[in-house]
């Protein structure tokens, strides 16, 4: 009894304060994340071959629509759904507006898409290599029957290309150039592709060039924030900021001299 009285007074209070404020609190709504394409790369396409990729968006307030603005679509390629897809029919690179709406909101972007024959060598220049470390690399080729046959054998410096299409090996000297290899190869129905590449091989005594990144610990890391900079990579050809990755090193062993000597000092004061 006592506690249906105290629910029906709780009840009654309720009913109080709605009536003095004219409306029930409510917590205050989040506010939508803006609308914003998520994809920003397209997969290369094959002429003669389906192709799709998936866009990908985030934010908005509703469902998300896709949408080319006239002329700009390619030609065989079409909006379905959050998917682009269809069938190229010329081997070209292209630049297109895509549109995207979601409720009110409509946000626009240009996309790049390359679509290529069959046979078409898609590796040009292949990952740094370094001198007595080994490395592999895989040579893609677009379309085809597959699988695609490489000519196997040995290239130059030690590398080698298998029937595969892995160029592998032990590098045995170093490059002042980028080096340039021809690896040829069929697919099953007998269409031939060649491919041009470029490799440089570096010595191993580059990874630890002060300026080159923080490579030099871990042999083939992107680069580090050592001494509040990014740094790069001998290794992936990328250079880092001067402030970053190795010239960190040299920092260390000069504040514990310079705190050593201070040490003695005070000792024989």
């Amino acid at each position: 009894m006592k506690r249906s009285l105290l629910h029906a007074l709780q009840a009654l209070s309720f009913a109080l304060l709605v009536a003095a404020t004219g409306a029930v609190a409510r917590p205050a709504l989040a506010e939508a994340e803006p609308l914003a394409f998520a994809t920003t790369e397209l997969p290369v396409g094959v002429v003669g071959l389906p192709w799709e990729a998936r866009i990908e968006t985030v934010g908005g307030t509703g469902p998300v629509t896709l949408e080319f603005p006239p002329g700009e679509m390619p030609v065989g390629i079409h909006v379905d759904g959050d998917t682009l897809r269809g069938t190229p029919m010329e081997a070209d690179s292209f630049s297109f507006v895509l549109v995207a709406r979601s409720g009110e909101e409509r946000v626009a972007a240009v996309f790049a898409v390359r679509f290529v024959d069959a046979g078409t060598c898609l590796t040009s220049r292949l990952p740094n290599a370094v001198v007595g470390r080994h490395y592999a690399s895989q040579v893609e080729i677009a379309g085809g029957a597959l699988p695609w046959t490489f000519d196997a054998g040995d290239l130059v410096l030690g590398l080698q290309v298998s029937s595969s299409g892995e160029i592998s090996g032990i590098p045995i000297g170093e490059t002042a150039e980028p080096l340039t290899l021809e690896v040829r190869a069929r697919d099953r129905e007998g269409l031939e592709s060649s491919c041009t590449l470029e490799l440089l091989v570096i010595a191993e005594a580059d990874l630890f060039i002060e300026g080159s990144g923080g490579a030099g610990a871990s042999g083939g890391s992107a680069g580090g924030e050592s001494n509040g900079g990014s740094g790069g990579s001998a290794l992936t050809g990328e250079g880092g900021d001067d402030d970053g990755g190795c010239a960190a090193s040299a920092t260390g062993p000069s504040l514990l001299a310079a705190g050593l000597v201070l040490a003695r000092l005070r000792r024989r004061s």
